[in-house]
């Protein structure tokens, strides 16, 4: 939920600047795609946790674990989905 409020603080802020709106939102598309993998991420660690009683427990965790491989297509599908979720394109 934080990770969510500070996203849609950031899109008001770039918002509020004197920039033309059509470099704004050039700008969001590019940003968006790097704040949207911080969800995937976070999927994959609400995963983890999951698998250790919602706690996070590093020596519980395999390396493999650790990693979220963003070129993984389940990972880019999720991504996308995020894109979609969040409607970016009309903001």
């Amino acid at each position: 939920m934080t990770y969510t409020l500070l996203m849609e603080e950031t899109f008001d802020l770039v918002y509020q600047t004197n920039f033309p709106v059509k470099s704004k939102k050039k700008f969001l598309r590019f940003m968006s795609l790097i704040i949207l993998r911080g969800f995937v991420c976070l999927d994959c660690l609400e995963k983890n946790e999951k698998s250790t009683n919602n706690t996070f427990s590093l020596r519980d965790y395999k390396r493999k674990d650790l990693i979220c491989d963003m070129e993984n297509p389940k990972n880019l599908f999720k991504l996308l989905m995020y894109y979609t979720k969040f409607n970016i394109e009309s903001k």
